[in-house]
């Protein structure tokens, strides 16, 4: 979740929200593209080494512990996140100010 909220930041763009939604990638750039990579291929990255050294219930049991400290850290990576809203907030809002 931190991760994507992470990749979002990455220059917002306005869309036009009275246009259908169906098939309307307006405001849709590289970065909401690519941010798909880490949400397939992380949970991959983590459970496949286990599983090839040891079984798949290490695996899974690695993921867990994973999940497990993400719910831990929450408040330092939302503080990470809330951090970067603050600081870029004026390029941010500009961004949605423009004419579509």
């Amino acid at each position: 979740m931190h991760l994507i909220i992470y990749f979002s930041l990455w220059k917002p763009k306005p869309m036009d929200l009275n246009k259908g939604a169906m098939f309307n990638y307006e405001g849709v750039g590289a970065a909401q593209f690519l941010m798909i990579l880490p949400m397939f291929l992380a949970p991959y990255a983590i459970y496949v080494p286990f599983w090839l050294l040891f079984n798949e219930y290490v695996g899974l049991l690695a993921l867990g512990i994973i999940g497990l400290l993400g719910l831990l850290a929450f408040k330092p990576l939302s503080q990470i996140n809330i951090d970067r809203v603050l600081s870029n907030r004026y390029e941010i809002s500009s961004s949605f100010r423009q004419e579509l």
